[in-house]
């Protein structure tokens, strides 16, 4: 599936700040598609900032990505 389905699909009616968002703190999703047993991380709609939370998934997320 592409990124921007998954995010029109998980947000219904998505602005350009939360697709911003979503493709900034699931960086590790590359070439546009997000590929079976990746980690994504789903943010309420009105996220705007990365959280310290957001921060140390996206590292767990290389992890895993690199396995």
């Amino acid at each position: 599936m592409t990124i921007d389905a998954l995010i029109i699909v998980l947000y219904n009616a998505p602005t350009e700040k939360t697709f911003n968002h979503f493709k900034f703190v699931n960086s590790h999703l590359v070439d546009g598609f997000v590929k079976p047993g990746q980690i994504v991380l789903i943010s309420p709609i009105n996220s705007q900032k990365c959280t310290e939370f957001e921060q140390q998934f996206q590292k767990y997320a290389d992890e895993v990505d690199k396995k």
